[in-house]
């Protein structure tokens, strides 16, 4: 796919990003909805951030994606879409789910109700029992993770993996975009997934973790340095047989080749507010970011409100022409409020004769 000198209009669909919590749901979000891709796409965000266990189906028209859609599964899927319809569903090693959701509810996601009730319990328990309250997590949604194992997909559903977007992500897109048929040049691709790194975006190597940042540490088998060997054991009689039906094990028996303690480092009052004023700083580049967009679209609706402003006046100042008596149909049928659609002009027209 070579770059192209005017985008070329995509096949219209209605996309749908299912995906889970800790999933770079935010992350692919982003992307999508990057101008430069919608530019090729021609689909516009419509919808996102909807838990589907609690929340309905969101309605799209064709041309319009909602990302993300958390926690659902096959069956919900194969109920709700219709034969045009298309899935793109991103899941990620459990393990990892669980870990990246207690740092996530404790130290760095937005306050909420759910935030609030499990924030205390979780910085007062043990680092094993945190873990635990994430494997309780988990089981919410646990079965919905199961059924998207490559033999149940259907024909209208694409899947990746979270680790695979990290290791090749201009490689993901580019296999998403053939599959939904939006012709995105291979350079846009390119300089899209150049800037949304986890090192552009957050400002930090691969692996150099930050607690309190929504973008913690960026890398796959994290869980590796906080599951010992019962943890493990815990971890698969919770959910047997949900890491080899998802191709993250080949074996039951994993857990076995744990070490049977983890090191838990102590930790150091001034690397914590270091790392907290450095969450500060991004969060504080986000929100430039999102003021600078927020303020091109006020010029934009300034710029459309005042030529909506002289298209109404021109045609208030017709239609007094009109009611004075001084215009012919002919005439009328010609005018700018005419050609601009002003439908009680039509209505008007009847009432005059050549």
């Amino acid at each position: 796919m070579g770059s192209a000198a005017a985008p070329v209009k995509s096949v219209a669909i209605r996309l749908y990003h299912l995906t889970f919590y800790k999933c770079g749901s935010q992350w692919v979000r982003d992307i999508l909805a990057d101008p430069r891709i919608a530019a090729y796409s021609d689909h516009a965000l419509a919808a996102g951030g909807i838990d589907l266990q609690s929340q309905r189906w969101p309605e799209l028209q064709t041309g319009q994606f909602a990302s993300p859609l958390y926690s659902t599964g096959t069956g919900a899927w194969a109920l709700a879409a219709t034969p045009s319809d298309r899935a793109f569903v991103v899941i990620r090693d459990p393990r990892d789910i669980v870990v990246s959701l207690v740092f996530s509810v404790s130290l760095s996601h937005s306050p909420s109700a759910i935030t609030r009730l499990l924030r205390a319990p979780i910085a007062d328990a043990t680092p094993a029992d945190r873990l635990h309250i994430g494997m309780f997590l988990l089981a919410q949604w646990a079965e919905y993770l199961r059924s998207w194992k490559k033999d149940c997909l259907g024909s209208n559903v694409i899947l990746t993996r979270y680790e695979s977007l990290l290791v090749d992500l201009p490689g993901e897109l580019r296999r998403l975009f053939e599959f939904v048929e939006w012709d995105v040049p291979s350079s846009v691709v390119e300089a899209v997934a150049a800037d949304n790194t986890f090192e552009r975006r957050s400002g930090r190597r691969p692996g150099d973790e930050n607690e309190f940042s929504h973008r913690r540490k960026g890398i796959a088998g994290d869980w590796r340095n906080h599951f010992d060997r019962d943890l493990g054991e815990l971890f698969e009689n919770a959910f047997p047989g949900l890491l080899t039906d998802l191709g993250y094990e080949e074996s039951a028996e994993w857990w076995r080749l744990l070490p049977p303690a983890i090191f838990e480092p102590t930790a150091n009052p001034e690397q914590q507010r270091s790392r907290l004023l450095a969450v500060l700083e991004e969060y504080e580049n986000e929100l430039a970011t999102v003021r600078l967009a927020a303020a091109e679209r006020l010029r934009d609706v300034d710029l459309l409100h005042a030529q909506l402003h002289e298209q109404t006046s021109a045609a208030n100042e017709r239609l007094a022409v009109i009611l004075r008596g001084g215009t012919t149909r002919r005439e009328l049928e010609a005018s700018v409020a005419w050609r601009c659609g002003f439908r009680p002009v039509k209505a008007i027209t009847s009432l005059f004769r050549k």
